[in-house]
């Protein structure tokens, strides 16, 4: 019985093993961020995929605190320009957009209502899809964001030396 219950622990132990290591080859540097998780820890030991998702959490938390702040004064014009808080986060979105050579991916302030929130709301504090899903980019995407170069390997912007 002991016997038993070891072996298919240790069945069920390689075969989840198999599929990680399944998952890791089909992983290349163009699959979105998200690292295999385990039960308890995440398996893929790639440097470079812990900093993007290390930089992806970070940039997450701080962007919804600074739009929740912004849509506070999304009607306000930004003096000494005739542009109101929503249109320049329009203009800081397509930029992100822009640099990181995605489809719209980023939003500003306010959306058309099919895209807000479940497609219940024009508010756009958390920048997300229709089902409040955060929006999945590659690491190449967010050093090319970081770096305000439009390209993963030339440093600038916030990592000015890389």
């Amino acid at each position: 019985s002991d016997k038993n219950t070891q072996s298919k622990s240790i069945g069920n132990e390689n075969t989840q093993e198999k599929e990680n290591a399944q998952l890791q080859e089909e992983n290349n540097e163009n699959t979105i961020v998200q690292p295999i998780v385990n039960e308890h820890f995440i398996v893929d030991p790639d440097p470079a995929k812990w900093l993007a998702v290390g930089l992806l959490g970070v940039e997450s938390g701080q962007d919804a605190v600074i739009r929740a702040l912004l849509s506070e004064r999304k009607s306000e014009k930004v003096e000494p320009y005739s542009y109101t808080v929503a249109e320049f986060t329009d203009f800081i979105s397509t930029l992100r957009n822009n640099l990181g050579h995605t489809p719209v991916v980023d939003e500003g302030l306010v959306v058309d209502k099919r895209l807000g929130a479940e497609g219940l709301v024009k508010g756009n504090i958390l920048a997300c899809d229709k089902y409040s899903v955060a929006h999945a980019r590659t690491p190449a995407q967010i050093l090319r964001i970081v770096y305000s170069s439009g390209s993963e390997s030339v440093p600038g912007g916030f990592y000015s030396h890389g």
